[in-house]
């Protein structure tokens, strides 16, 4: 891999290819990832997004000028910190000496820090630790020390080897074990390491707290420290400090930090804190959804999900009518593992604005609280070369008449409460300043929107009743998608079993109607050179075309929208339903990474799924036979496009046909619903819940020692009757809790009965939960 940051200028451009981001390939990978894997993916991802070095005098007047009535810094000593390095014993007793400096230096009036290396957050699933963190006075009990991401204010990560600091190429003035130009493998592994580890860190931090727009960091590497300031496109990073020598420099980094405002720490003036009346209401219309006959499993509604957990009131202003709305939230479905990017996040949400007066008095009726529940979805949206919303898009599809389309109920960019300033990142902006020596390696960061979107409550596809149901929802989807592209010319580039959802309130023949959310993505036209291809494309990993799979730089059109329908389709079935294991479900997990000379990194797959599409015969077969024949349809349909789409026809010819070949592909969903044979359609909780690392392990002894798949299933069997499952969904048993191996090895096309299966394992769950040994920090 390239040496990254290097100390120079650099020149061009090039055209960012499809970004794999780990939000779209970890949570859905079949095994966790030890600490040091993580790091590593999260290093790849964050590759050059880092803009410096920015000198202190530049950081601190444009993020840290200070009110006017601060009392001045006093002069600080030059031995500060000569304790801190080199350590006397281990990284540990190298925190606690610079956290001693610090608190004899008398300058934090607003906080404290903690070493926190040791301290698991309880609440959290967050296995990984930082070093030390930086809480608001009073914030935590001073007997129950832990590391709480939900109130923190920045972290402070210390490695004792000045080599692993990953931007050290950038460091005027370094004493002579610095100026060494050639990292040896060790070293730049462990510099690669503390890259991931930072971002990781920064990542829990904002993905905890919805009410940050962005946050400073601090990495201490030995003899020097690096600040951080980071948004969700990149990072600003400041020149070295030699505060060993120099230590008024990182004391009046602390102590700037220490005096700024709220909105100046990257704290979000329109999400305040819940008062206990907003915080009960929550809870008691979230009581009376999960009461209603309709109800279907959401992530995270039990009370215990929401104890020691802050609740917050957030502000939406609508983009069409300019009305202020306003929810209260707690804890999200999902907590993003990219530290850039999109960083959605989404919430079951109570819109309390038309409960209270404006006094603050409660004038509405506790009987229907439920009716005020909605979906709110936070992110941070492309908005360079007009990239539209989701909330303007929905509302476009709904004036045109397309089906299947998220209802919005309020949506649009947040803005600044006093200025009305849209909020934006900024550190796209400074990359493009001059007079920052290095900068992102070629890559150009992309300028990105806060948008607030309140949509009507849907359903999770891991919900359905029945695999027909399943079935007719994936159908309603691929009408969307085929119905958008006809009448305006818009791709979605982002299908996937998350972004296609289960209606609420609509109905046909009995089986509930499907909803295609995740729009902010889509874009107009064909993408015909690569230089339109220059925004990031993200996506679900396990759901991406063969094409986009095998050549991330291939401009996306309608046909990589329809061949998600059909990974979908496979891997919600082969997850859900009854099978024979006649598939190597790693197929899905595929991922090769290259790493060009001055580029991000590049990841590659698709070759096992090319390989199942063109197999000579289809050995997954289902209890359902109706689910068996409509798989082998699309499959041989698909195989047949697949051959013909390398024969070298040209863009437009190739394209001319395409509505004729996606409706030929949905006309087998329509015959499966209306003629086939629905017996045997259970649909069960995932079969194939994620593995830890230790359970895979456990998995192969079992194997080798018995010859046999099933030791594991009997193992979680047990452990299933002991209240610990790993599985999704509302129905656990122990008896759907299935064996694991890496390939399929039964590939008869005799059929288990519901309830067991010989097949491939691929798993299913979330990242940090406590599954990273310690010894892997």
């Amino acid at each position: 891999m390239a040496d990254e940051f290097l100390d120079q200028d650099v020149e061009g451009r090039f055209t960012t290819p499809f970004q794999v981001l780990i939000d779209g390939l970890l949570p859905h990978k079949a095994v966790t990832l030890l600490a040091k894997e993580l790091y590593q993916y999260v290093a790849d991802e964050t590759y050059a997004h880092s803009i410096g070095p920015m000198p202190t005098r530049v950081l601190y007047p444009a993020f840290m000028a200070l009110k006017e009535g601060v009392t001045k810094l006093r002069p600080v000593p030059k031995n500060t910190f000569h304790e801190v390095w080199p350590p006397k014993g281990d990284e540990n007793a190298m925190v606690n000496a610079w956290i001693e400096a610090i608190e004899k230096l008398d300058i934090l009036r607003n906080f404290k820090f903690y070493n926190v290396s040791s301290k698991l957050d309880p609440h959290s699933g967050i296995s990984q630790r930082a070093d030390a963190a930086l809480y608001p006075i009073g914030a935590i009990p001073a007997d129950i020390l832990i590391l709480d991401w939900d109130i923190l204010s920045f972290i402070a990560e210390f490695k004792v080897e000045p080599n692993h600091d990953p931007h050290r190429f950038a460091a005027p003035g370094a004493p002579p074990i610095d100026k060494k130009k050639i990292l040896d493998r060790h070293e730049r592994a462990e510099a690669e390491k503390a890259r991931g580890q930072i971002f990781f860190y920064v990542k829990a931090q904002l993905a905890r707290q919805p009410d940050r727009l962005f946050t400073f960091a601090m990495a201490n590497f030995g003899n020097h420290v690096r600040f951080c300031i980071i948004d969700h496109t990149g990072a600003i990073v400041s020149e070295v400090v030699w505060y060993l020598k120099k230590p008024r420099q990182l004391v009046e980094f602390i102590w700037r930090y220490d005096n700024l405002t709220d909105e100046q720490r990257g704290y979000d003036p329109t999400v305040t804190t819940a008062t206990q009346e907003q915080s009960d209401l929550l809870m008691e219309a979230m009581g009376q959804l999960k009461a209603q006959r309709t109800y279907r499993e959401l992530p995270r509604m039990s009370v215990k999900d929401h104890e020691n957990h802050p609740f917050f009131k957030v502000v939406v202003l609508d983009e069409a009518t300019e009305e202020k709305r306003e929810y209260i939230i707690c804890r999200s479905f999902n907590e993003n593992i990219s530290p850039f990017g999109r960083s959605s996040r989404v919430f079951l949400a109570l819109q309390v604005d038309t409960l209270f007066n404006e006094s603050g008095k409660f004038v509405g009726s506790r009987k229907n609280l439920s009716e005020q529940l909605v979906l709110l979805n936070d992110a941070w949206r492309v908005s360079e070369n007009n990239a539209e919303s989701e909330t303007s898009v929905c509302r476009e599809l709904h004036q045109l008449g397309i089906p299947h389309v998220p209802v919005v109920k309020a949506g649009g960019d947040v803005r600044m409460p006093e200025t009305g300033e849209v909020q934006k990142t900024f550190t796209q902006d400074w990359a493009r300043k001059d007079g920052l020596r290095w900068k992102t390696q070629n890559l150009e960061l992309i300028e990105r929107t806060h948008h607030r979107s309140a949509q009507e409550i849907t359903w999770p596809l891991t919900t359905a009743r029945n695999a027909k149901e399943l079935i007719q929802v994936i159908h309603d989807a691929f009408e969307c998608i085929i119905q958008t592209y006809a009448k305006t010319g818009r791709m979605h580039r982002n299908v996937n079993h998350e972004t296609i959802r289960i209606s609420a309130n609509e109905k046909i023949n009995g089986l509930a109607r499907g909803v295609l959310g995740g729009w902010d993505g889509s874009r107009l036209g064909v993408e015909k050179e690569e230089g339109n291809v220059k925004l990031y494309r993200t996506g679900l990993w396990q759901c991406l075309s063969i094409a986009l799979l095998e050549n991330p730089r291939k401009p996306h059109d309608i046909y990589d929208d329809a061949e998600g329908i059909i990974w979908v389709l496979l891997y919600m079935l082969v997850h859900h339903c009854d099978h024979n294991g006649g598939l190597e479900l790693e197929m899905f997990d595929e991922i090769e990474r290259q790493y060009p000379a001055n580029s991000p990194p590049i990841f590659v797959g698709g070759a096992h799924k090319g390989r199942w599409m063109r197999a000579e015969e289809l050995t997954l077969k289902f209890s359902c036979s109706a689910l068996t024949e409509l798989v082998s349809n699309v499959r041989n349909f698909w195989k047949g496009h697949l051959s013909k789409s390398q024969t070298g026809l040209e863009e437009e010819e190739r394209l001319s046909n395409w509505e004729d070949h996606l409706r030929q592909v949905q006309g087998f969903f329509k015959y499966a619903l209306q003629h086939g044979n629905w017996k045997n359609s259970q649909f069960h909780p995932d079969r194939y819940p994620q593995q830890t690392v230790g359970e895979e392990r456990q998995d192969h002894a079992t194997r080798r020692e018995t010859g046999t798949l099933n030791g594991i299933a009997a193992r979680k069997r047990s452990r299933s009757k002991a209240g610990t499952a790993r599985t999704r969904g509302t129905r656990t048993t122990g008896a759907e809790t299935n064996s694991k191996s890496k390939k399929a090895t039964q590939l008869s096309t005799e059929v288990p009965p519901a309830g067991k299966n010989t097949g491939s394992h691929h798993l299913k769950a979330n990242l940090g939960d406590g599954d990273i040994p310690d010894e892997e920090k």
